[in-house]
């Protein structure tokens, strides 16, 4: 009898903690990228697409974000920008019939040879790994929208010779193209800093001082992964 009441006793401690588990995740607020791209004759569907889901995805008051943005290097590359209030918001868009029917027009604009990847992380949690992959978004005066891109593209071309650099990429908003999101990948948070110090980091700093919308604060997500 003790044993059964030792074993009933370990499983109700079990549950309680499964049930701490997702009390602590299920208010996290999760970060997504999709990457994509659009085949040569799309046309611009795929960011037709997206917009047209966008409208009834906010409706939703699931997402935080919900935007789209265009490579500045290859202009039929995407990266869809989401964040989501928990995996419950998630997991119900997920169902949705706007989502259903942006997939279907999705796959109809694809490049069948592009390798799209999806990265998606808990925001302010503790890291699953030492990759250290990062979102910046950031607003610019709309006559420094080419002091940010020109800048930026100049280091890219020395930061991706760095060790330790993995991706270091900048997007345009289709919506508002004063909005950019860079996104960058490194092996180590260490790799990251000593970036920091190197003369291109610098310069691509300097040239771009005093050039933000001071309206719009920054966004900054940095997750550790595997």
């Amino acid at each position: 009898m003790r044993k059964i009441f030792k074993l009933a006793l370990c499983a109700v401690v079990l549950l309680l903690s499964a049930d701490v588990v997702l009390a602590q995740t299920a208010d996290k607020n999760i970060l997504v990228n999709v990457f994509t791209r659009e085949k040569d004759n799309g046309n611009g569907a795929m960011p037709e697409a997206f917009l047209k889901c966008r409208v009834e995805t906010l409706k939703e008051g699931t997402a935080l974000a919900y935007e789209i943005f265009r490579s500045c290097i290859d202009p039929q590359e995407y990266v869809y920008y989401e964040i989501w209030n928990n995996d419950a918001g998630h997991a119900s868009h997920s169902a949705t019939e706007h989502l259903k029917t942006l997939m279907v027009e999705r796959s109809a604009a694809l490049d069948p040879e592009y390798k799209g990847f999806v990265h998606r992380a808990y925001i302010n949690s503790e890291p699953t790994g030492e990759r250290l992959w990062m979102n910046i978004v950031r607003k610019v005066k709309p006559e420094h929208i080419t002091t940010l891109r020109d800048s930026f593209l100049k280091s890219r071309e020395a930061t991706l010779k760095e060790e330790g650099c993995e991706a270091f990429e900048i997007y345009q908003s289709v919506l508002d193209p004063t909005i950019f999101l860079i996104y960058e990948l490194w092996t180590t948070d260490e790799a990251h800093t000593i970036h920091s110090t190197l003369p291109h980091s610098k310069v691509h700093s300097e040239e771009c001082q005093g050039i933000n919308e001071p309206s719009f604060k920054t966004k900054v997500h940095k997750i550790f992964i595997k």
